[in-house]
């Protein structure tokens, strides 16, 4: 056999058959079908494919910043919140937040003389602390009792 009897087919060197001048058929019974696929179906311009290439890989490399993006606000937001200073909270004296309840609470119901007295009251961190876990009815008898008693 000369090479002008030599076919070029699937990369691959196949020679014809001598009694019928066809080339044979190895992919009888192949399951892979990859010869069959390759004569049925013509082969897409390399333009088309590598556009639809390139589109796919842009959209995942998109996907991919975008979630990298999403990752880092919610890490700097963490960051934010652990660096940032601690807010100052005033640490109010035991007097000065019986003050303040006693003029949320008590400023309608007692004269502006009595109020004076109360804050007199309250000056005594003692009897302050007394006024502020107390509730209720009980606290306003203490407080009057106590106002009488220092107005005496």
């Amino acid at each position: 056999m000369s090479d002008d009897d030599d076919f070029s087919f699937s990369r691959e060197w196949v020679s014809r058959d001598d009694e019928t001048g066809q080339i044979p058929n190895d992919d009888v019974g192949n399951d892979d079908g990859e010869a069959s696929d390759r004569r049925k179906r013509p082969s897409p311009s390399p333009e088309i494919t590598s556009n639809k290439r390139n589109k796919s890989l842009a959209s995942k490399m998109v996907n991919v910043f975008e979630r990298y993006e999403e990752t880092a606000e919610q890490e700097l937001k963490i960051l934010a919140h652990l660096v940032k200073p601690p807010e100052e909270t005033v640490q109010l004296s035991v007097s000065e937040r019986a003050l303040l309840i006693l003029q949320e609470d008590f400023g309608a119901k007692l004269t502006t003389d009595d109020m004076a007295i109360a804050f007199e009251v309250m000056e005594n961190s003692t009897k302050a602390r007394l006024f502020l876990h107390m509730q209720g009815e009980v606290r306003d008898v203490w407080l009057r009792r106590q106002i009488r008693v220092q107005a005496s």
